[in-house]
């Protein structure tokens, strides 16, 4: 329960539940001493519903909007604000100044929350189907997809092994984008890739079809014979779109081979 200071102002509804309150003095609210001129508002059951105050205010180590208010659900959790320092929700460190949404309950609502950077995984942890290893580094798109992650140890990705902290880009489908780094030379489509490239070790298309690649070895590619080091870029139906050979390097076709 709220104890209101001695001469603050109320509102109440035609079942003199009070709805609104404006302190006369400093109170101690929700853990917070909030100051005098600070108006409550509140449920018809008496939970503290909206706090405004007339500059930013902390309760819980989250700070106020910028309207200065900061909202709760009748089950006392606050409903959105940004961080204070950094905090850890349900194995995830969100880091200080990051602005989050919570449900009902207390979780990050992430497809709530907007653009969050940088998020830490604390444990193993399962995002859109792909166990991310504990000390990876996320930054999702506005919703519950991740955009890009930096991993915390060696992992596995529609079939790519990708070493520990190198940098995978995913489509906000949660489709594989590209790759930094891989583990080891990969073949995709008849492609032998390298593993490492001059953008990406590899690019492809949501559909999973190879868009751009580095090669891993001296390759002939639809009647062209390309030298290891060559960006080589197709488009979707898998034709060669453009490449990119190594400095000096001319382009050798087979019938001239």
């Amino acid at each position: 329960d709220i104890i209101l200071p001695k001469g603050s102002l109320i509102d109440t509804d035609e079942f003199e539940n009070v709805t609104k309150a404006v302190l006369s003095n400093d109170a101690e609210v929700m853990g917070a001493n909030l100051p005098k001129a600070t108006v409550l508002y509140f449920y018809k059951s008496g939970k503290l519903k909206e706090v405004k105050c007339n500059g930013p205010q902390i309760i819980d180590g989250i700070k106020s909007n910028e309207d200065n208010e900061i909202g709760f659900y009748e089950s006392g959790i606050i409903k959105e604000g940004e961080l204070t320092e950094d905090r850890v929700f349900d194995d995830i460190r969100y880091h200080k100044e990051e602005c989050l949404s919570f449900d009902e309950s207390g979780k990050v609502n992430i497809s709530e929350s907007g653009y969050i950077q940088n998020a830490e995984l604390m444990e193993n942890k399962n995002i859109q189907g792909i166990v991310f290893p504990k000390g990876t580094l996320v930054t999702f798109y506005s919703s519950d997809k991740i955009k890009y992650a930096k991993i915390g140890d060696s992992i596995e990705i529609q079939g790519i092994k990708c070493p520990k902290d190198s940098l995978i880009w995913f489509y906000k489908s949660g489709r594989l984008q590209s790759v930094e780094r891989m583990a080891e030379t990969k073949e995709i489509q008849g492609i032998l890739c390298d593993k490492v490239g001059e953008i990406s070790a590899v690019n492809l298309y949501e559909s999973g079809k190879l868009k751009i690649a580095s090669l891993a070895n001296n390759q002939e590619i639809q009647g062209i014979y390309f030298s290891k080091g060559t960006v080589v870029y197709f488009y979707e139906s898998g034709k060669l779109k453009e490449i990119n050979p190594p400095e000096g390097e001319k382009l050798k076709f087979k019938d001239s081979y």
